[in-house]
């Protein structure tokens, strides 16, 4: 019976750490397309758009990969807030006035979402920081 208990936690363990582990592995590139797939999609962009804000988002992940890794926190929050408002004056300057008004407020309600988890001690299940 203790055998069987601790191969069934084990197992259940190894699994999280796996999940955890794929998480971790996605390039900036598959980060980039997931995004601009998602923003397609929600936001109905056409193609030129589509393509405007791939290399958006693709410049966006490539260097929030490398923000990621200054050690100092206040020069990270720094770096991050230069970069995402960078991000939003190139989705306003492709966008809609309705699109950007649409993708505003899809980022605050997600933030809401991140917040209420985070208040519940729950992680990101989608695996984007905006």
């Amino acid at each position: 019976m203790k055998a069987i208990l601790l191969s069934l936690a084990f197992a259940i363990g190894l699994g999280a750490h796996a999940q955890s582990a794929d998480h971790a592995k996605k390039t900036a590139e598959e980060k980039a397309e997931r995004r601009t797939e998602r923003m397609t999609t929600d936001l109905g962009l056409n193609a030129d758009q589509k393509a405007k804000i791939a290399e958006i988002n693709l410049s966006y992940a490539k260097t929030m990969e490398q923000v990621s890794h200054i050690p100092d926190q206040k020069s990270r929050d720094g770096r991050e807030t230069v970069v995402k408002s960078s991000r939003e004056r190139g989705y306003r300057s492709v966008m809609t006035p309705e699109q950007f008004t649409k993708w505003n407020a899809m980022r605050a309600e997600k933030k809401a979402k991140h917040d209420a988890d985070k208040k519940d001690g729950k992680k990101d299940s989608d695996g984007d920081n905006d």
